[in-house]
């Protein structure tokens, strides 16, 4: 059956968590890790001992490998965290918001525009939380200072976002050309103070893996792959208007996210043959667009949101809008071109 006891059980469990996070019911640094666990769970994946001799086990593979799963990005968090605090410390940062306060006026829209551009330029070339933590720590403050809401200045630095070598390299740097004398202390408090700031973005980042194996566990997936799987659209219209209303389920980790329970999803919408590798193809990368700006769970989201001093669920409420509304143009092509 396409709805047994256990899909239906994942379903309301995902829902109930996510309004629980929206609602500030639950605060995300426990709900995620949580919701991964649970969902292993009501899945099969067994607690601690499995039958075969490498099988997965909420212990071991959830819990275990998945707090462990996001380290390089946790790593990149850290030096970010070193390169903002050598920033303020060096009076950096209060320089440029003074700056940028003189040079923008009263004109808050122009220099969030200009910096949204500038943003969406540098992340067409790199990707990764290092750039985006470099970005966030300059461009954030900079329209803070001119009056933009902070979800607003989070929402706008989200286009994509490695690099925690060249972050150590900003740090080194920035040190040399303001107080070189002083490089051995400011780099090592700086690197204390910074991983004090970001304590709470890695565990963050700890309940983002638990939930990426939660979700990705073998059971999980062959347990949600027969509802996928029955769900798929036979026209182009039908197609449009499904994966648009349905784009949301890409957000935490959900059904069409390709990096969570819809990890194999693109194998099961070709074998049902009512869409061709194109259509498929473009499906995820549509509504991929609400996942990779919008999705709470995402490290850019989290960190941006840090930077911006609001909550990670307040940049979707503000963007999902914006993002469903790109993925219905994108499908509107798909459909004509590729169905």
């Amino acid at each position: 059956m396409i709805f047994n006891f256990q899909v239906i059980l994942i379903l309301v469990t995902f829902g109930v968590f996510i309004a629980l996070m929206i609602s500030k019911k639950l605060p995300t640094i426990l709900a995620l890790p949580l919701l991964g666990v649970l969902i292993a769970a009501i899945a099969g994946v067994p607690f601690l001992h499995a039958a075969e001799p490498d099988g997965q086990t909420i212990m071991t593979f959830v819990i275990g490998q998945g707090s462990a799963r996001l380290a390089s990005t946790m790593v990149a968090i850290i030096f970010g965290g070193m390169f903002a605090k050598v920033i303020q410390k060096q009076g950096i940062s209060d320089a440029i918001i003074r700056k940028a306060a003189e040079l923008a006026g009263d004109k808050p829209y122009a220099i969030a525009f200009v910096l949204t551009a500038a943003t969406a330029l540098v992340f067409s070339a790199i990707s990764g939380a290092g750039p985006v933590i470099m970005v966030s720590a300059i461009a954030i403050p900079l329209m803070l200072s001119t009056g933009i809401q902070p979800v607003v200045a989070a929402s706008l630095v989200l286009f994509h976002c490695s690099a925690e070598v060249s972050l150590l390299a900003a740090v080194i740097y920035t040190v040399l050309v303001t107080k070189p004398r002083e490089i051995v202390h400011i780099c090592s408090s700086a690197l204390v103070e910074g991983i004090q700031d970001v304590a709470g973005v890695i565990g963050l980042m700890i309940g983002i893996g638990i939930l990426l194996n939660g979700v990705s566990a073998q059971a999980t997936v062959a347990l949600m792959q027969p509802l996928i799987g029955a769900i798929m659209p036979k026209s182009a219209v039908v197609y449009v208007i499904a994966f648009t209303i349905l784009s949301p389920l890409a957000l935490y980790r959900g059904p069409l996210n390709s990096f969570g329970l819809g990890s194999g999803l693109a194998n099961i919408m070709l074998a049902a043959g009512t869409m061709n590798p194109a259509a498929v193809g473009n499906a995820l990368r549509a509504t991929g667009v609400v996942q990779g700006v919008s999705d709470p769970t995402n490290t850019q989201n989290v960190i941006v949101a840090d930077y911006a001093k609001v909550d990670v669920n307040a940049i979707l409420k503000s963007t999902l809008p914006f993002t469903m509304f790109v993925t219905l143009v994108a499908l509107i092509y798909t459909g004509v071109v590729f169905f």
